[in-house]
């Protein structure tokens, strides 16, 4: 959070107002790049016409009116708000790290098959082939 938001406030600040800017329903989620290996805040909106397929959801919460109006009433503000005293970090840091994991295992079987090729065709060449 330090890293991509400058600390736990200002991520909070920005979440919430990707929260309560949905136009109509939808969500706001905390996600994952595995490209660049960033988390960033997702607004999804329209029936998911604002996903980005290979980001990977660590946590979402649904602003549709469903999701709030029985004890917030119109206040989506306040439940915005009350939404921080319930989720579930130790699941969406499970969920990070399990996705960390995945790509660390992913560029290893790369690197190796990799390494296998590069010995296939060039042999026992010595120099760097012998570092790899």
């Amino acid at each position: 959070m330090n890293g991509e938001f400058g600390g736990f406030e200002r991520f909070r600040k920005e979440f919430s107002q990707a929260a309560v800017s949905v136009e109509g329903s939808g969500w706001a989620a905390l996600t994952f790049c595995p490209l660049t290996r960033r988390v960033l805040i997702m607004q999804i909106e329209k029936r998911n016409v604002n996903v980005y397929p290979t980001y990977k959801i660590l946590t979402v919460l649904d602003v549709f009116e469903h999701a709030y109006y029985i004890d917030y009433k119109n206040d989506q503000a306040k439940f915005v708000e009350a939404f921080w005293s319930i989720i579930n970090w130790n699941e969406a840091n499970r969920r990070l790290e399990m996705l960390r994991k995945s790509l660390f295992l992913e560029e290893n079987k790369k690197y190796n098959i990799l390494k296998y090729i590069i010995r296939e065709q060039c042999g026992s060449a010595g120099g760097i082939l012998n570092e790899l």
